[in-house]
């Protein structure tokens, strides 16, 4: 599903989400930040990324206090919301989880 997720559909990456790759890369892959540098450079230049802002994190305080999700997926939630996606491709939220009646979890391994 992975796969085919990648080849049929427009992905939007949240900066969260590079964030969060990288310091795993770094902390579990001893990823240098030669290679860092070239995962940003390389994700910039595939895919749309969605930048932060002050109403994304509002957007996301809401989300947490309303669902209980962890401060770092409500921020890629209320991103996903923003950029008006239908699916959000996590593999350690809910999948199934239909957010504001308009936004699926959807777990790619499952």
């Amino acid at each position: 599903m992975a796969r085919t997720i990648i080849r049929e559909c427009e992905i939007v990456i949240s900066t969260q989400i590079i964030n969060e790759m990288c310091v795993n890369l770094i902390k579990k892959m001893g990823f240098s930040e030669i290679e860092i540098q070239k995962l940003i450079v390389s994700l910039h230049r595939k895919y749309s990324v969605f930048e932060l802002s002050q109403d994304i994190l509002l957007k996301a305080s809401q989300i947490r206090d309303v669902h209980s999700f962890s401060f770092w997926d409500s921020i890629i939630a209320a991103s996903a919301l923003d950029c008006d996606a239908n699916c959000l491709i996590s593999e350690d939220m809910q999948s199934g989880f239909l957010l504001e009646d308009r936004l699926k979890i959807v777990n790619p391994f499952a």
